[in-house]
């Protein structure tokens, strides 16, 4: 249908928002802002004679302390007919009945500033203003009038081209905003009137429109949103346990409540319709939702929750259960009211006893090190406050420290799902609480503290970093911190290079192998990335060389020593971060070489009087036991020397070495040990040779 087409049918009805033509006026704060995009919400399950409502947010190029306006608008680009195959005809589409009015007893499209829905200033402004004069602030404005042209150029209808009524229903909203605008949302309600699929074009655009007013036009910045109805209600309902608790916690244990229609869409409840939501035990409390977002509540005494329309956002609702005892819980649901009594489900939680534990460290992460968790924290050295996590990752082990106690002690954190990836719902911003148990599991060997972990499940958290719209938070009794969790893409910038060896002493003339291991700033290692290798010093004249790191992160260089002036070098590796190693080349006299490992008594199994071990075939296999051999190398005063390269051998068998990493040559540490591995599966002497220099 053409443009003016569907606009003259559309105007009788309705007004503002959603559907036929409907506008806002939104006072930016930069005469040069322009509209960027505009972002459209969530669009919950519509049915018919139930009220939709949608958001939208306008965002602006700038924002300064000149005033300007941004008109927003609305217009219906199809609706339900017959033509189209539907059974009936939409009055919103272009085979709308002429004369069909907008009122607040019976309203079919608007715009406000309410998150809900509500009417502005309670009531609609039933008639249009000569030449599309903006009506009084906050008030939502719409016009509905026939498809006649108008008989004066003072009486232009919105939508009017070349003399032609474009009989477009409108509104406008006026909304103050701050000097520091950069985004503006505003509502787009619809209540449709048969079932079917609605398409609306929303638009935006700085300053006022001229003429064809109120309405899409080509260039301006727009999304097209699509509504679909049913005239069914819930066909289904489904419990879901987003976590097991500890008796006499606050908030417990969070369920997830979902209506589908027929076709498996998310439903949505008439006024006379509800879920009542039982415990067998306990306590339920039901959350509120506001503009789509969920708050839980602390039970108190109820065994019972109606989840009414107003509970659920897109066929979905929370219920929060507590209990006093430990052991299982049956959490059952049925429609009651105008749904009928087989519409039900039920779903178990258990609760455990707990013991009164206070932590004394989160051990996800250490203050001052990378370790492999997972976690990475907002502020560089510390161990509380705010962490990020990859934003592509699923899942997430929370680590917590206690003062010695025993082992398989329950304790528990407190969750808040805010972007609301651990239960499920469907827009950020929610508060939605629960508490999750854990069990202790063991003592360290450093300060005899008890250990726990706990395990949570999410959805990918993505690189959102803004407050109330982020991934979620925990607290831990003992730690006055409450942690908030971020999800942050994968670099190289805030990892770290690992070198080794990275201090190595070498022969004038000589070669030595270097590895690095690149690592992001979760501690895991970053494959198929460029590492740059830069040689300064001794033998600065060679040619800097760009490798990609192998599957585990790790890059492995040849130093060769070609210069003739100095004894040092430093080798760098750089990918977002760096690392290095230092070498001196020089002659080295080697007082001592003492090796050890393996057997030196005789038995059934093993060979007497050799130092370097034997190994017989309970060492079967290629990696199946490898056995372990050190080397300690001093110089002729008795002093150690660090990475002095020792190359292993052996008479039969072979040099242990993994996918990764091959400890033929191994390097000696700061205490002058160089470690190596062999493996052997014949019976019968292996003899183990180490070789330096």
């Amino acid at each position: 249908m053409s443009t003016k087409t569907t606009l003259k049918r559309i105007a009788l009805v309705a007004v503002s928002t959603l559907g036929l033509s409907g506008l806002a006026v939104i006072s930016a704060t930069s005469a040069s802002a322009s509209v960027s995009t505009i972002t459209i919400g969530t669009i919950p399950s519509a049915r018919v004679g139930e009220t939709v409502v949608v958001p939208v947010t306008v965002n602006l190029s700038s924002a300064s302390a000149a005033s300007d306006t941004i008109t927003v608008m609305a217009k219906i680009a199809s609706a339900p007919s017959t033509a189209g195959g539907q059974t009936a005809n939409s009055k919103l589409g272009t085979n709308g009945t002429t004369g069909t009015t907008n009122s607040t007893q019976d309203p079919l499209l608007w715009v406000t500033t309410s998150a809900v829905g509500t009417i502005a200033s309670g009531s609609l402004n039933t008639a249009l203003t000569a030449n599309n004069t903006d009506p009084t602030d906050d008030v939502s404005y719409f016009g509905s009038f026939d498809n006649t042209a108008p008989t004066t150029s003072g009486d232009t209808v919105a939508g009017s081209s070349s003399g032609n009524a474009g009989d477009v229903a409108v509104s406008t909203l006026n909304t103050p905003v701050t000097t520091t605008l950069l985004s503006k949302t505003v509502y787009l309600a619809m209540r449709p009137d048969v079932a079917g699929t609605y398409s609306v074009i929303v638009s935006a655009q700085r300053g006022s429109q001229a003429d064809p007013a109120f309405s899409y036009v080509a260039g301006q910045v727009s999304q097209t949103v699509t509504i679909s109805t049913s005239s069914s209600g819930p066909a289904s309902v489904t419990l879901t346990k987003i976590n097991e608790s500890a008796e006499d916690e606050a908030f417990g244990s969070l369920i997830r409540v979902n209506i589908l229609d027929a076709a498996g869409n998310p439903a949505i409840l008439t006024s006379d319709e509800a879920i009542n939501v039982t415990v067998s035990s306990g306590r339920i409390a039901k959350a509120t939702v506001s503009a789509g977002a969920f708050t839980s509540v602390n039970p108190t005494t109820s065994t019972d929750g109606y989840l009414t329309k107003a509970n659920f956002s897109n066929g979905m609702a929370f219920v929060n259960v507590e209990s006093d005892a430990d052991g299982a819980v049956t959490v059952t649901a049925t429609g009651t009211g105008g749904l009928p009594t087989s519409l039900t489900t039920s779903a178990v939680t258990t609760f455990v006893d707990p013991v009164d534990l206070t932590a004394t460290s989160f051990l996800s992460r250490s203050s001052t090190t990378v370790v492999a968790s997972g976690w990475y924290p907002a502020t560089a050295g510390t161990s509380t406050g705010t962490y990020y996590v990859r934003s592509t990752a699923t899942s997430a082990t929370i680590g917590v420290g206690f003062a010695d106690i025993d082992d398989d002690a329950i304790g528990s954190i407190d969750v808040l799902d805010i972007a609301g990836k651990i239960s499920g719902a469907p827009t950020t911003g929610n508060s939605l609480r629960f508490t999750k148990y854990f069990t202790t599991t063991g003592t360290t060997a450093v300060d005899t503290n008890t250990a726990a972990t706990v395990s949570l499940s999410f959805g990918a958290l993505g690189t959102g970093t803004t407050d109330g719209t982020h991934g979620f938070d925990f607290s831990i009794d003992g730690l006055s911190a409450t942690f908030t969790v971020y999800g942050q893409t994968s670099a190289g910038d805030n990892g770290s290079i690992s070198v080794s060896p990275s201090t190595i002493r070498a022969a004038t003339g000589g070669s030595v192998s270097i590895k690095a291991t690149v690592r992001d700033q979760f501690y895991s290692a970053i494959a198929g990335s460029a590492t740059t290798i830069t040689v300064s010093g001794r033998n600065g004249a060679r040619t800097s060389e760009s490798l990609l790191t192998d599957s585990t992160g790790a890059v492995t260089t040849t130093i060769t020593d070609a210069g003739t002036s100095g004894s040092t070098d430093t080798v760098t590796f750089t990918n977002g971060t760096t690392g290095t190693a230092s070498i001196t080349w020089g002659t080295y006299t080697v007082g001592t070489v003492t090796v050890e490992g393996g057997s030196t008594e005789a038995d059934e199994d093993y060979y007497e009087g050799y130092t370097l071990t034997s190994i017989g075939d309970r060492a079967s296999g290629p990696h199946g036991n490898y056995q372990t051999f050190t080397a300690t190398v001093k110089d002729s005063n008795g002093l150690v020397l660090s990475g002095v390269p020792v190359t292993w051998s052996v008479d039969s068998g072979l040099i242990y070495k993994t996918a990764t990493t091959d400890y033929t040559t191994t390097y000696t540490n700061a205490n002058g040990v160089a470690t190596g591995y062999v493996i052997g599966w014949v019976e019968g002497k292996q003899t183990v040779t180490a070789t330096w220099w």
